[in-house]
């Protein structure tokens, strides 16, 4: 599982141009099992396993309650609004 989710952030990263994503602005969140798969992305060494940028999550991990208060642009805002 920690493989297919590490291998899924790597397809995001790589193709998201090509559904209007912005790789440079990836974001991971879970809890519980979801927490344990967040934390294995963070840790991961993106450069020498897939070849990509070692800081691919440029931002610090937050806890739900900070995303609404930093949640700035159009479409974050329309996400949230969305898992309300």
């Amino acid at each position: 599982m920690a493989d297919q989710a590490r291998r899924g952030v790597a397809w995001a990263y790589k193709n998201a141009a090509s559904f209007g994503g912005d790789p440079n602005r990836l974001y991971v969140g879970g809890h519980s099992s979801g927490g344990h798969l967040c934390g294995v992305a963070l840790v991961t060494d993106w450069s020498k396993d897939f070849g990509l940028p070692a800081d691919i999550f440029k931002r610090r991990p937050v806890h739900e309650r900070h995303v609404r208060h930093e949640a700035g642009s159009s479409v974050e805002t329309r996400l949230l609004r969305q898992i309300r």
